[in-house]
């Protein structure tokens, strides 16, 4: 007989960059360089930012200057009063799913006092190595999902989570994932029915759900409720009626 205790919840995800904070941490960081190296596709976005981080070295910018540049980036608006509702509430688990960097994602969590919210950041390993060099490593290598990049499948990441609360004795009645770009619409085509995806409205993932509502003939389509947002009240709006 299993000794674990199976307890029902929801689990909340959260993308970072243009979600949680208002900015896009990997470009808001270049303003410490006045001539970073510009991104070219063929790269990817990784291998560009290890070059950016490369150069940011190369030009003396210390640790503690990044740690400065990112805490100006501000908690989009709402989604403090949001997380202050989440934390109270043993019904929500809070994780984050991003393909910014662990560094980025918990520096400024640590800095907001946000950190002990979140029980999981899944994101692309990056730390400074003896010479204070920050590098970057990917979450992981795969191949099964074209419309991810190589390093990072958060429909795959997010399932492998979800097995692992599973094993532990923790399932979740309905996921609810807010996010705003292009690489949050794979976890959205891939939750169930009853789960709720949260578009910022106005951003990427928001059109390209719109494009997929008003072509029915496109043969792909969403089944967890759509629910746009412009700031994190509205989400607060409709979790209230969860609880």
């Amino acid at each position: 007989v299993s000794s674990f205790i199976n307890m029902s919840k929801y689990l909340v995800v959260f993308d970072f960059d243009l979600t949680l904070v208002n900015e896009n941490t990997d470009s808001y960081i270049r303003k410490l360089c006045d001539d970073c190296p510009k991104y070219h596709s063929s790269e990817g976005w990784n291998s560009h930012m290890q070059a950016v981080f490369r150069h940011l070295h190369q030009s003396n910018v210390e640790p503690q200057h990044m740690k400065a540049c990112l805490e100006e980036i501000p908690l989009t608006d709402g989604m403090n009063e949001l997380l202050t509702y989440l934390k109270f509430s043993d019904k929500f688990e809070l994780t984050i799913l991003s393909d910014a960097n662990m560094f980025f994602i918990e520096h400024l969590l640590c800095h907001y006092r946000l950190r002990s919210i979140f029980r999981c950041v899944i994101s692309n390993p990056a730390e400074f190595n003896e010479d204070g060099h920050l590098v970057l490593r990917p979450y992981q290598e795969q191949h099964s999902c074209s419309q991810c990049p190589k390093h990072l499948c958060k429909s795959e990441a997010l399932k492998d989570y979800i097995h692992s609360r599973r094993e532990k004795g923790i399932s979740f009645d309905r996921v609810l994932y807010i996010g705003d770009g292009r690489n949050d619409l794979c976890p959205s085509l891939n939750l169930k029915q009853g789960d709720m995806i949260f578009p910022r409205a106005g951003y990427s993932l928001h059109n390209l759900i719109k494009s997929l509502q008003d072509d029915p003939s496109c043969g792909t389509s969403i089944k967890g409720t759509v629910t746009d947002w412009s700031n994190g009240k509205e989400i607060l709006e409709v979790v209230q009626t969860l609880s």
